[in-house]
């Protein structure tokens, strides 16, 4: 993540070189989400996590700030085991995404995807992952070059000693 925002990852340049950007993430979540942006003077929007409606977060708010504010560059989300809950993301969930993502004021937003846990199954059968690449067909695979997500096996092979893999399209990742 650090290297994305350091980087010109983002469509259009380094998110800290524009006026006033803004990334929504929900809450409670990982704090290194919102260490990574805020040391780079990103402001953070802070979405509860409710598990009470159609998926996580309430995506109808989600897809109005985006709408609303072009200033909004991304949208943080963890896809699986969500820190504290342990929740895993749906296709209702994946579906508010990218619509959110396909209606945003910002042509330009991002959907970044901290997907660190997604190796870590020993036995398949507890792996319900919903990956968002697979669901990019119709119009909303036009959004395929503003999505990015970052993989790690740090968590299985120790501190420092693992793998991370960062997704994209090239164009994304030549950037």
């Amino acid at each position: 993540l650090g290297k994305l925002l350091d980087a010109n990852l983002a469509p259009g340049g380094r998110w800290a070189d524009i006026e006033n950007p803004k990334v929504i993430i929900p809450v409670p979540g990982y704090d290194r989400h919102f260490d990574e942006f805020k040391k780079r003077g990103i402001e953070c929007i802070p979405v509860p996590i409710d598990h009470t409606g159609s998926g996580w977060v309430d995506w109808d708010s989600v897809a109005s700030l985006m709408a609303s504010d072009s200033s909004i560059v991304g949208f943080v989300h963890s896809g699986i085991y969500q820190n504290p809950t342990g929740y895993s993301e749906t296709s209702t969930d994946v579906s508010g995404m990218l619509g959110a993502l396909s209606g945003a004021a910002n042509a330009k937003a991002m959907l970044i995807g901290d997907i660190a846990y997604r190796f870590h199954h020993i036995d398949p059968v507890g792996d319900n992952y919903v990956d968002v690449f697979d669901h990019l067909t119709g119009s909303s695979a036009a959004l395929r070059d503003r999505i990015v997500h970052f993989y790690s096996t740090s968590k299985i092979t120790g501190s420092s000693d693992g793998v991370a893999i960062a997704r994209g399209t090239t164009d994304t990742l030549e950037q």
